[in-house]
Order: C-alpha cells, then sequence, then structure tokens
C-alpha cells in the first residue's frame, strides 16, 4: 500500500511539474518572503501524517525581527505582521524526508534560544505555506554591553558575523560572541549541560583546574564521577517515593519511577526563638525536569512557607555607592541595599572597593499555592519560617514540621525542628535577611555585610556580639555595642570568607551560622545561612560555519584561571570537516584550537589553566570587545 501511495505522489509531483514547466499553464507559485520565527518550549508544533504536513502556530510579532523577538514570536524581516496575515505556518515533508535538516525547526523550535527562517507566502485560506526553511545562527543584534553585567543569554550574533566564503571549500566566520556576562553553574545546567560534562572531565583528567568544579552540584553520572575524586559530595539524597513499590504517582494519578533530586540540607535544623521574633531556613534543589513545581506544608504549627525562588544562572556585581561604602566598615550603621543585593568587600582587589552582588532570580511566588514552572536543571529555593506567639496560642516547647516540594515525576520531603522559648526578655538580635545569598569566586577572599537590629525592650545595657558556630573558611570578629532602654538601633555583622580551594569555605548553600548576644543578665543566640554561589564571567556563541554546529564557551575568573569549551558536530555522510577556532578580548588571543570532525561525529572538548594575562589584567578583560574567527575546511 505504502508503495502504490509513493508511486501515485510521484506521479502527482511529476504532472504538477510538467504541468508547470509547460507554457500552457498560466498559474504558478506565488512568491515567498522570509518569516523568523524564535522558539519557545510552549511551541504549538503538530503535524498530519495522512498530509505528511508539519505545522506551527506562532505569536505575532509587531515589528522587524532584528529588533528582536520574544519566545513564540515570528515576524517578517522588515516588518511585524499585519492583524489580517496569518498565525499559522505550514510545510509539506516529502515521504522519506523527515530526517533532512529543513524539517528539523519541529524538534529544535521548542527551545528559546533556537531561531529559524522560513521562506512562505500566504495562501488566502488562513496559512502561511513554507517553500523553504532553515536554521538562523544570528537572532538578532550583537549587545555585548560595557562594565559587568547580567549575562546577556539572549543577544546573537549581527549581520556581520554572518559566515563568509573564503576559497574553494572554506568556510569562515568573524563576529563577537552571542552571549556575554556574569554567570552561575545554574545557566550551563539549563541551558547549555553539555560544557559541565566536558568541564568535569578535563578536571578529572587534569586538563583544567580542579578548583573550579566546586558549586556545579548536578547529578549526572559523569559529575559524579567527577565530585567523587575532585570535591566532596554535598548533603543530598535521592527523592522519596509515595508507593511501596518505589515508584510516585504524578499529579494525573499514574505511577512513575522515582528522581534524584540533589537537595541540601537533609534536616532543617532551625534554632531557637522568643515571642516576637521569627526564624528562617532555606531548602535549595535542583530541579530535575520540566515543569510546575509546588511547596506545601501540614497545617496546624506556626511554620509557613516564606517564598518559593528559581534562580536563572546570572549574577551581577556592580559598585557600591558612597553612602553604602562609607558604613560598610561600622559595626553600629545600617547597610541598605537593593533586594537580594549583598554588600561585598573583596579583599584581594587592591582597590578593595565595595561591591553590591545580586544573584540573579527569574520568578518568585509568595503566596499560596506556591508553584512556579521551572526548567531541568534549574535551582531553587524554598524559605522556610517559624513564627511562633504567644498571642496565637504557640506556646513554648518544640515544634516539627515537614517541607513537600513536588514537580513533574518526583518528590522529596525535608524535616524541620524549631524551638520556641516563650516570653521575651532582654536585648536581641533581628537579621533583616538571616538567608545570605553570596556570590564568590573560587580563590578569592571577600568581606560581606550583613544588616541587622539591635532591639532591646528593658533598661540600657551593655552588649558582646561573638560568633558561636561558623563554617569552615568563615571568621567574625566580635564587637561590643551598649544599648539604650527600650531603643532599637542598626547594625551589621561583617564575616570575612577565605574561599582558597581545597580548605576554604566550600562554595555551597546551607552554611549554618549562629551568632551569640551575651549581656549582664544572659545570652541569646541568633541563626542565620550563608550561601556560597561560584560565579565567573563567560562569552559563548553557537551558530553553522561550512557545514558544521560550532559552539564555544570561554568561563574566566579573577584569579586568571580559564577554561575553554568547545564542539563541532558534522551531520555530513560523506565529507570529514577540518575546524579552527580562535578567540580575542581587546585584540588579545585567549584561545586559539583546531581539529577535525569526521563525518557524521561530534567533536566536544574542554580545557584550561591560568592565564597570567586574564590575572593581571581581569576588570579590563571582562569590559573588552570579544571576537571569534573560525574557519572549517571540507574535505573527502
Amino acid at each position: 500500500m505504502r508503495k502504490i501511495f509513493s508511486i501515485l505522489i510521484s506521479v502527482i509531483f511529476l504532472s504538477v511539474a510538467i504541468y508547470f514547466g509547460s507554457p500552457v499553464g498560466n498559474s504558478q507559485t506565488p512568491q515567498s518572503y522570509p518569516l523568523v520565527c524564535r522558539g519557545t518550549p510552549n511551541a504549538s508544533i503538530s503535524s498530519n501524517h495522512e498530509a505528511r504536513r508539519l505545522m506551527m502556530k506562532f505569536i505575532k510579532g509587531t515589528g522587524p525581527a532584528d529588533l528582536g523577538l520574544a519566545p513564540g514570536e515570528c515576524s517578517w524581516m522588515d516588518r511585524g505582521l499585519l492583524p489580517t496575515e496569518p498565525d499559522l505556518i505550514t510545510q509539506v515533508v516529502p515521504e522519506g524526508a523527515a530526517d533532512r535538516p529543513e524539517y528539523q525547526w519541529a524538534s529544535e523550535l521548542r527551545e528559546p534560544n533556537t531561531y529559524w527562517i522560513f521562506d512562505v507566502y500566504n495562501d488566502r485560506q488562513g496559512q502561511l505555506v513554507v517553500t523553504g526553511s532553515r536554521r538562523k545562527s544570528t537572532g538578532g543584534p550583537t549587545t555585548v554591553a560595557p562594565g559587568v553585567r547580567t549575562a546577556d543569554v539572549e543577544s546573537n550574533v549581527n549581520s556581520s558575523a554572518a559566515n563568509t566564503p573564503a576559497v574553494t571549500g572554506d568556510s569562515e566566520a568573524k563576529g563577537s560572541p552571542n552571549s556575554s556576562g556574569l554567570i552561575t553553574w545554574t545557566y550551563y545546567r539549563m541551558q547549555r549541560p553539555a560544557v559541565i560534562e566536558q568541564i568535569l572531565r578535563a578536571a578529572r583528567e587534569g586538563k583544567a583546574p580542579t578548583d573550579i568544579v566546586p558549586g556545579i552540584n548536578v547529578t549526572t553520572s559523569e559529575s559524579a564521577k567527577a565530585k567523587e575524586q575532585a570535591l566532596s559530595r554535598p548533603n543530598t539524597n535521592s527523592a522519596q517515593s509515595v508507593a511501596r513499590s518505589g515508584s510516585t504517582r504524578g499529579a494525573d494519578g499514574t505511577m512513575m519511577d522515582p528522581l534524584e533530586v540533589e537537595h541540601t540540607p537533609a534536616k532543617l535544623e532551625m534554632g531557637e526563638v522568643w515571642d516576637g521574633g521569627m526564624l528562617q531556613r532555606s531548602v535549595f534543589f535542583i530541579a530535575p525536569t520540566d515543569g510546575d513545581v509546588q511547596v506545601k506544608l501540614p497545617p496546624g504549627t506556626p511554620f509557613r512557607i516564606g517564598k518559593l525562588l528559581a534562580y536563572d544562572g546570572t549574577a551581577e556585581d556592580e559598585q557600591a555607592d558612597e553612602r553604602t561604602t562609607s558604613r560598610f566598615a561600622a559595626v553600629d550603621e545600617e547597610v541598605t541595599v537593593k533586594p537580594r543585593a549583598v554588600a561585598v568587600r573583596d579583599l584581594n582587589s587592591s582597590s578593595r572597593a565595595v561591591m553590591l552582588r545580586t544573584l540573579g532570580v527569574s520568578a518568585v511566588s509568595d503566596t499560596p499555592p506556591f508553584t512556579l514552572h521551572a526548567k531541568s536543571g534549574q535551582q531553587m529555593k524554598v524559605i522556610l519560617v517559624f513564627e511562633p506567639r504567644l498571642t496565637n496560642r504557640d506556646w513554648a516547647g518544640s515544634y516539627d514540621t515537614k517541607v513537600n516540594i513536588e514537580g513533574a515525576g518526583w518528590r522529596f520531603s525535608v524535616p524541620a525542628h524549631a524551638v520556641f522559648k516563650g516570653p521575651n526578655f532582654g536585648p536581641w538580635i533581628s537579621v533583616h535577611d538571616p538567608d545570605v545569598d553570596v556570590i564568590v569566586s573560587t580563590g578569592s577572599t571577600i568581606e560581606v555585610n550583613v544588616p541587622i537590629k539591635m532591639i532591646n525592650g528593658g533598661p540600657a545595657e551593655s552588649c558582646t556580639v561573638a560568633p558561636e558556630i561558623l563554617p569552615k573558611g568563615v571568621t567574625m570578629k566580635p564587637f561590643d555595642l551598649s544599648l539604650a532602654e527600650n531603643s532599637n538601633i542598626p547594625a551589621s555583622l561583617r564575616f570575612v570568607l577565605d574561599t582558597s580551594y581545597p580548605d576554604g569555605a566550600a562554595t555551597a548553600p546551607g552554611q549554618d551560622v549562629v551568632v551569640r548576644l551575651d549581656w549582664k543578665g544572659g545570652s541569646k543566640l541568633t541563626n542565620l545561612t550563608l550561601n556560597l554561589f561560584s560565579y565567573f564571567h563567560h562569552w559563548g556563541w553557537n551558530g553553522e560555519v561550512g557545514g558544521l554546529n560550532i559552539a564555544y564557551d570561554m568561563s574566566i575568573y579573577s584569579n586568571g584561571k580559564f577554561v575553554f569549551y568547545y564542539s563541532a558536530a558534522n551531520d555530513n555522510l560523506v565529507l570529514d570537516r577540518d575546524f579552527a577556532i580562535r578567540f580575542y578580548v581587546k585584540d588579545v588571543e585567549l584561545a586559539n584550537v583546531s581539529g577535525t570532525a569526521d563525518r557524521n561525529s561530534v567533536v566536544a572538548k574542554s580545557f584550561g589553566w591560568v592565564q597570567g594575562y586574564i590575572r593581571d589584567n581581569y576588570p579590563s578583560v571582562v569590559r573588552g570587545e570579544p571576537r571569534h574567527w573560525i574557519k572549517v575546511k571540507s574535505r573527502p
């Protein structure tokens, strides 16, 4: 039957070709125009197998494609789509041609950083009919902004960087990276997990510094092997099943195998608090699948969910204002900064400037049902609050609960314990945000300022604030304060973090800090958490050159360490292809690699160590103009 159908289609196509080739026929295919489309995880792509047709419903762009597209949008090169123009494209796929490159958009346009160009015409029946399609390696103008900013993950190479032919059989591309900025490992886990795999392998084989590995926190088999050799394993455990069979039940009621969900800590020991106070601790985890994530608590206790946050893998590092700088070193001054920003002084820097460092957050849920949509590999945080009140008939004693976190095909629980001490007597410390997210560059020594309030509800007291429990690599200098009767004054806790590997502070979240407040009539303990995240500056690019799908990523650290990742994928079944990649900043070559991608194969490697030029010129390097030169030569 299939053979008869194929013959019939061939006869039809031949007849159509003869008809259009004949001077008798006056009909002809309307002129096609290029339509640029950007992918989205929620792409509405379908297929009609009987008609051998691919279809995609899209969002109409309101401006020219070169001005930028939102995920799921399509637009003409020179303008947006009109209200009367269709928002549906269709493309016929000849039998046996489904694997050809021009039809791979059906899967690739489910990624938001992927762009395709479709040559289409309006059939006046509600469809844009595709006559040609190809992947677009340039999504818009390059916007590598000066200064150190949030990673520009959406910027793309401009037309001047497009592939240009060299000699016969050769192709080359000269241009700029299509992503640049400060990032954390979350960015790679979400956007380019292959980079993590290759960096871990290079570190294990001695081709890259092992002290850049801490903080990756992924659960792939390769990373598990690397972590066993390069760093101590974090406190993690597998997602617990809700059925004796060892399976979990999904939202639709079907039984599913449990997925490992890496999270920390295994249990929340929140400490103790008096009436009028509050305790706060967090659970950090990495979503193993795409989908909605929800957090729940059993009712009937003084515990509550504060927030559910999703990190986007970016970071910011900007110089603090004069007021923050002048107050940074004073223990009795309040250092007020923008939300989620932490005031930091790099003690390794010659200027010792005070900087405001912020970890990028893509979404926050602070009201029930505490649900966010996550992408596989995305790091998330649940803030648990313990806030007992005598007026709510919360009596002094121990309290327990369980934080239940569930996603698409997985779930796990973290027990929590806290103690309510009852009526509050004497002075106490109130920490504005006891869950402190700090981005650090491995090998650096920084001073961190944490704003607090010193509250005294009784007579005047002379107090001493000193550390009780500190993580490895963290120090804090005690200080004295005099509190007037019934006073409320600002103050600051200042911690020094030495992240030298392997003996310094670990770049991991959930590190407990306990501070003791002593006065003549007694003492009290205050709990807070330091969450340390490794960050670095990177440049990345991916696109097609001479038939090879090329990608590279250059990551650098303030101490001069770097890692260069590159890959070359050759889909051709006949030709081998040689390639060379050179990467420059400010006309200084930082990487130079070459290799051969055999027919129908992929070459992926990474390497790195220390460059004195990067170490000695780090501020100017991250602000310099990055460029690449890529050359590909085909050979039989």
